[in-house]
């Protein structure tokens, strides 16, 4: 449990996460070691989440072939399909908030536990121009922010009493998923406009330099959602910068820095290339 993000006012897990089916309640600010500060338990407005309107669709049935659109569309879906994991999961949730004790059951952490953002992170081709490759991190790190604010309560099935710290921090942790949330459709909206009328993505070569940077700053947006006693709350708007140090034409080992912060990326024919960050 994240020991540095002391409890906040407990909050309707839905409304936390930016879900539909808790009108009225009210979302929690993310928190942090300086703002933090401990409220009054009150009891969740559980909710069961209600399914998305279809709008019906004027356009194209199918995005053009030569489109960034007709590259990202495996991306697309599996973020789709991501979200309706994670409002699932938080409708799970939200049941088990109650005045006296937060009771994670075996359902629910299965439910957190069946969010896998592998897929969505695997889809996401090298060599996307930026006016592309921004809206997709945003959208990524939507999803991974919701995550992993949600992470503790897929840990085990355990009972945590109100007030406690154990409660407190849970409920906070909750809470720094509801911006990514709260602008997950507009992003994905935002995505689609951009992608539309994109070219696709270059043809970048295995092991080619445009893979490392990828790999770089997904590990970055995982990084400062989940790492360092972190759960959620940062979600990507603008590339940040990835700067190799010197390094042969096809070297397959590299060290460098993405926003600032050492990372090392390995190059290997079975997994592509893989980032590590040094933080914490």
């Amino acid at each position: 449990m994240c020991r540095a993000r002391r409890a906040v006012a407990a909050v309707a897990v839905l409304a936390a996460l930016g879900l539909a089916g808790c009108a009225g309640a009210p979302t929690a600010p993310a928190a942090s070691p300086s703002d933090a500060t401990t409220a009054a338990p009150r009891a969740s407005s559980a909710a069961t989440a209600s399914p998305r309107p279809t709008t019906p669709t004027t356009g194209p049935t199918s995005p053009a072939p030569d489109s960034a659109e007709h590259a990202l569309a495996p991306f697309v879906e599996a973020a789709r399909a991501a979200d309706v994991a994670l409002r699932h999961a938080a409708t799970h949730i939200d049941g088990t908030v109650r005045e006296d004790a937060v009771v994670l059951d075996d359902e629910t952490v299965a439910a957190v536990q069946a969010v896998d953002l592998a897929a969505v992170r695997e889809a996401i081709p090298a060599g996307l121009a930026a006016p592309v490759l921004v809206p997709v991190l945003t959208v990524y790190s939507d999803l991974v922010s919701r995550r992993a604010a949600m992470a503790y309560a897929g840990v085990a099935a355990t009972t945590y009493p109100r007030p406690g710290t154990e409660a407190d921090e849970l409920l906070a942790c909750l809470g720094h998923g509801s911006p990514a949330a709260a602008r997950f459709d507009a992003d994905l909206e935002a995505l689609g406009a951009a992608a539309r009328t994109a070219p696709p993505p270059g043809a970048v070569a295995p092991g080619a330099r445009a893979g490392a940077d990828l790999a770089a700053r997904l590990e970055e947006i995982d990084l400062r959602n989940s790492g360092c006693a972190g759960c959620g709350g940062y979600v990507a708007t603008a590339l940040s910068p990835v700067v190799w140090d010197g390094a042969a034409p096809g070297a397959t080992v590299l060290t460098g820095t993405v926003g600032g912060t050492r990372v090392d990326a390995v190059w290997t024919a079975a997994d592509g290339w893989t980032a590590t960050l040094d933080a914490c």
